[in-house]
């Protein structure tokens, strides 16, 4: 699979001189091809820009959903003449909905159960490249990605709660590895700090947690009354150790959440750990605080529900923590910190330094027949290409390898040494990472 720059693209579009942006006109044209896809939001970025990399740039037009702009969202453009999807220039509405998480990349798709996507009649603008959309409708997702493996989300306290008690029904869906996703504990930048003064570290440093610290707080029953941020701040006596703990983290079900489970609390290896505490009474960003002996958990549905729940303790000045992946930058309000000494980065957990990242999935319905078989199967086999990695942008790199089974690995040259990891989960059910 090879990718096409946007400036190729651009130069296609202004010799072809009849590209445009796509209206709500065109995308919902009969002929327009329309593909569903749901689950990880923390691949949000990667999944995107593997379709608008393949897109005539002067045609690209985003649409969000105007009461959750941060989980649904349409991408629609018409396709380079040469894309990696071998459809010629087509007219492709591609929707992505990560409400939910990675376990509704894998339930409904398996299952054949209709969840809530963005309304393409209900779309506005578009012209400029940008539109809104005010409604949803029921629509059965024809392929989804799961941050880790199917099997995994079988686990009680992994399974989506619309779909407790269900089964994943076999036979129903064909599961393509796709590529390695890196995560990491972010923090408020409150709490950042905080740690930095606490280790003795200068401002340019990144400070450290140890996975045994972290994973005692994210254990419910913690007492945060008693012990505060004690585990992670050992040598701080002004009090603020013992302010108010708050867990920005996501909803059962979710990929980013059952990677958590799998590296913080040996989930569901170790059936007997007591998991991370459920979402508090009211699981809204706006109440997380700095009330001493106090525990606060947001749950939420998307990867930027945790960010805003980060930010709006940081903005309170309050310490936080939440989980993340790599794909996401950093800002001035949260950062990623080392876990146990290791920095957060593909470099090193591609050689099995850092070891915060799980295998992911793509789930194609065999239902899915055609022209959008064709487009599905083309994408999430090429979804890991070291040549498409190195296409996205520089944040979404850093949390995206290609795993050692891919035919482009290992490679002696760019970008498969960039990319190309030498370690493998051999299924994220495995008790301990291979190396290759």
């Amino acid at each position: 699979m090879k990718l096409r720059h946007i400036a190729a693209a651009a130069a296609l579009a202004t010799i072809a001189g009849q590209a445009s942006a796509l209206t709500p006109a065109v995308m919902n044209a009969a002929a327009t091809l329309k593909v569903y896809m749901s689950g990880a939001s923390a691949l949000k970025a990667s999944i995107g820009g593997l379709f608008t990399q393949n897109c005539q740039a002067s045609t690209l037009t985003t649409y969000t959903l105007t009461s959750d702009t941060g989980n649904y969202t349409i991408y629609t453009c018409t396709l380079n003449t040469t894309n990696d999807f071998g459809l010629g220039a087509t007219n492709v509405m591609f929707q992505k909905r990560d409400a939910g998480g990675s376990g509704m990349g894998v339930y409904p798709v398996a299952n054949g159960t209709g969840i809530a996507f963005i309304d393409p009649n209900t779309c506005t603008g578009g012209a400029s490249g940008t539109g809104t959309c005010t409604g949803q409708t029921t629509v059965v997702p024809d392929a989804g990605v799961s941050d880790v493996e199917p099997a995994m989300f079988a686990a009680p306290s992994n399974t989506p709660a619309d779909f407790i008690g269900q089964s994943i029904a076999s036979g129903t869906m064909t599961v393509k590895p796709i590529m390695q996703t890196v995560f990491g504990l972010a923090v408020s930048n409150a709490l950042y700090t905080k740690l930095q003064a606490d280790q003795g570290l200068a401002a340019t440093v990144r400070p450290s947690v140890s996975k045994d610290a972290a994973g005692m707080m994210l254990r419910s029953g913690y007492n945060a009354g008693t012990y505060g941020w004690s585990p992670m701040l050992p040598n701080t006596t002004d009090g603020t150790q013992l302010s108010q703990v708050n867990i920005c983290r996501r909803v059962n079900g979710s990929g980013t959440q059952t990677a958590a489970n799998r590296f913080w609390l040996e989930y569901p290896l170790n059936s007997f750990v007591t998991m991370e505490p459920a979402a508090s009474g009211d699981s809204s960003a706006a109440a997380v605080g700095t009330t001493t002996g106090e525990l606060f958990v947001s749950e939420g549905s998307g990867t930027s529900n945790v960010l805003t729940c980060l930010t709006g303790a940081n903005t309170l000045g309050a310490y936080a923590i939440g989980h993340v992946s790599l794909e996401n930058a950093e800002t001035a309000a949260w950062k990623f910190v080392k876990v146990g000494g290791q920095e957060p980065s593909r470099d090193q957990a591609k050689v099995g330094k850092y070891g915060y990242f799980v295998e992911s999935t793509c789930q194609i319905r065999n239902a899915v027949t055609g022209t959008k078989l064709t487009f599905l199967n083309a994408f999430c086999n090429g979804a890991a290409s070291p040549t498409n990695l190195q296409s996205l942008t520089t944040a979404v790199q850093n949390g995206v390898m290609t795993p050692p089974s891919n035919p482009a690995c290992p490679g002696t040259v760019a970008p498969a040494t960039t990319f190309c990891s030498k370690v493998t989960r051999n299924g994220n059910t495995a008790e301990f990472p291979s190396f290759y």
